[in-house]
């Protein structure tokens, strides 16, 4: 029936993501595969966003705002996660001293866009909120489903 195809081939991004579909394909095996897509354009847009912004200095000012760290298997937040911290953190993120640190570390109304929308994407994900679907969701309902059948 048809086909869905992904190929990336730029410096040292190589990535080629195929899927045969028919009409036996499951549509959630198709949104696990597109989410795959997804992840892994979200991880080289870090990898490219890196060479224009400080990307490790964004996380600093994200590392404030969300009281954590990121080490080298991911952020650590100190705590737990309370809707009052929530809350505190988003206000933070868009608020005035997370604007004057991106402010200080970036030049140009774009790029002080970008790197505002990176932060709050960034906080979101460190309190559990991650903007993108997760390849591993799809498996762990996959897995479920089959276990059910």
């Amino acid at each position: 029936m048809g086909q869905i195809e992904f190929f990336a081939d730029t410096g040292k991004f190589r990535a080629i993501k195929k899927m045969k579909v028919d009409e036996s394909t499951e549509p959630m095996d198709v949104a696990r595969f597109l989410a795959s897509v997804q992840d892994t354009l979200s991880r080289k847009t870090r990898d490219y966003m890196d060479k224009g912004l400080p990307l490790d200095k964004l996380d600093g000012v994200v590392a404030s705002i969300c009281d954590a760290e990121k080490g080298k298997k991911g952020w650590k937040l100190r705590g737990r996660v309370s809707e009052e911290r929530i809350s505190k953190a988003l206000a933070d993120a868009r608020g005035a001293k997370a604007t004057r640190q991106i402010n200080e570390l970036i030049s140009g109304k774009r790029a002080r866009e970008l790197a505002k929308a990176y932060v709050l994407q960034t906080t979101l994900s460190v309190l559990g909120f991650p903007l993108v679907l997760d390849t591993k969701l799809f498996d762990k309902y996959l897995e479920e489903k089959s276990l059910q059948q």
